[in-house]
Order: structure tokens, then sequence, then C-alpha cells
């Protein structure tokens, strides 16, 4: 727990062994969750032809996804990798 707690760089509380030992501390935060807050948020704020870029560009990865097998992805499982192989998509 110490070393877990050392590695997310999180105070180590005795809520956090708690949350921890419940299992409520999950991040359950998707790539596709993501872009769609991304999208409402910033849908007064930017141009239409901004935002259709946005939309296309979330209509690739949701492509590339299912090309990989995947609906969606946790954001902890993003990498480097999966950046470069999607840019070459």
């Amino acid at each position: 727990m110490k070393r877990l707690a050392f590695t997310r760089n999180v105070f180590l509380s005795a809520q956090v062994v708690k949350t921890r030992f419940l299992g409520d501390d999950s991040n359950n935060n998707t790539l596709l969750s993501l872009i769609d807050y991304h999208n409402r948020v910033m849908t007064s704020s930017l141009s239409h032809g901004t935002l259709e870029n946005y939309y296309i560009t979330q209509k690739y990865i949701k492509l590339f996804l299912l090309n990989m097998k995947a609906h969606d992805m946790n954001l902890s499982q993003l990498s480097y990798k999966f950046i470069l192989i999607f840019k070459i998509y």
C-alpha cells in the first residue's frame, strides 16, 4: 500500500487506505468519454470549422479502436506507442 501511494504521488492517509481497500479509487476515465466531454464543453468557444475537425478526429479514433478490437480504452492505458500507431493510421 505504501509503495502504491508513492508511485501515484498520493498522501497516505486512513481515508486513502479505506478507499483503496473498498476498491473505490479506480479511475474510470476513458479516451472516448474525455473526447465527448471536450466537445461538449468547448462547443461555445470554438468555431464551427474547428469543432468539425474535432468530430472527425473523434470518428477516426473510434474506427481505430474498433480496428484494435476495442470499444474504448482507459486513459491510464494510453501510451506513446498507441499515439504513434494512431498517427500512422
